[in-house]
Formats: C-alpha cells, sequence, structure tokens
C-alpha cells in the first residue's frame, strides 16, 4: 500500500529530529531577521516627520547609525539562520543516504537485474538533495516569512487601526481590479 504524504513528511522529520537543536536555533535567527526588516519599517515614519517635514538634521546621522546597525543585526540572524539550517539539511541527507546504502547493500541481485541503473543513481542522487532543499530551505523561509508578516501587520495596527482596517478592507479588491484606465 502507498504511502500518504504525511506518512512520507512524518518519516523526513524523524531524520530531522536529532538535529533539532540546529533547527530550532535556525528559527530563532529567524526572529531576528523579521525582527529588523519590521524595524526598518518602523524608522520611515521619524524619518519622514522629524528629519524631512521638520528639519531637524541631527537625526540624520542617527537614523543612518540605526539603518546600518539594522543591518548588522539581520545579516548575522540571516547568517546564522542559513549556516544552521544548511548543516542540519546536510546531515539529514547524509544520514538518509547511509540509510539508503545499507538498505541497497540488502537487496536482492534479481532487483538489480529488473531495475535500470539510472533509476538507482538518480534516487540516490537527485531525490535526496530536493528532499533537503524542500524539508531545510521552505520551512525555514515560510517561518521567517510569516514572522515578518505578522509583525508588519502589528505595526500597521500600532500605527493607526482605522487606516490598518480600511487597508485591509479595500486593498485585496484593487488588487485584482485593471489599473491601466487610470
Amino acid at each position: 500500500m502507498a504511502e500518504s504524504n504525511l506518512d512520507v513528511y512524518k518519516r523526513l522529520l524523524s531524520y530531522s529530529r536529532p538535529y533539532a537543536r540546529r533547527i530550532v536555533i535556525a528559527m530563532i535567527a529567524s526572529l531576528g531577521v523579521a525582527g529588523t526588516d519590521v524595524a526598518v519599517a518602523k524608522l520611515v515614519q521619524p524619518l519622514v516627520d522629524y528629519v524631512l517635514v521638520e528639519r531637524t538634521m541631527y537625526l540624520v546621522n542617527l537614523v543612518a547609525v540605526a539603518v546600518v546597525f539594522l543591518a548588522a543585526i539581520k545579516g548575522a540572524s540571516r547568517y546564522v539562520q542559513e549556516y544552521f539550517m544548511k548543516t542540519a539539511g546536510q546531515l539529514v541527507v547524509q544520514d538518509l543516504r547511509n540509510d539508503l546504502f545499507s538498505n541497497s547493500i540488502d537487496l536482492s541481485m534479481g532487483f538489480y537485474s529488473r531495475t535500470p541503473v539510472g533509476k538507482i543513481v538518480s534516487s540516490i542522487l537527485n531525490d535526496i538533495n530536493m528532499l533537503q532543499k524542500s524539508a531545510a530551505d521552505e520551512l525555514v523561509a515560510v517561518v521567517r516569512e510569516g514572522l515578518t508578516l505578522v509583525g508588519m501587520v502589528f505595526l500597521l495596527f500600532y500605527n493607526d487601526w482605522r487606516l490598518a482596517i480600511v487597508a485591509l478592507l479595500v486593498l485585496p479588491g484593487c488588487c485584482g481590479m485593471d489599473c491601466n484606465g487610470l
């Protein structure tokens, strides 16, 4: 009987379990990336209000330092996130390949005579690499971008909740409209 996608995903997660600490560190670093994105968005308001409108020029240097500081934090967080996710993914791939190798040794000669060599090589090399990409990279991207979305929506409501409600009600309808006639 064929396994469902959920069963396959559970088996893949069982390979990731020994490296849960690395994955958790990558998720925490995702918080740093998402937080700096929200902080940069929040910096736009004082830049416009105090520097461009009120001409408070000493804040120009402060905003520049803040942007550089936030970029450094974002870069460090992104590095930590990528490093720990990539190494966890590589270790999972190594475990998968080791298990695949030990299982392939136990297969009968009849299997090898029936199965084309290209299919076996493709399974060993390519399919496992595809699993690595889908398992590690996509999980962090979903978490990082989801946290950024939540942070931006929170910032939107924090700045002006009435405008945020109007924007969330009106803008989705506008995205489907043809704006060429305007």
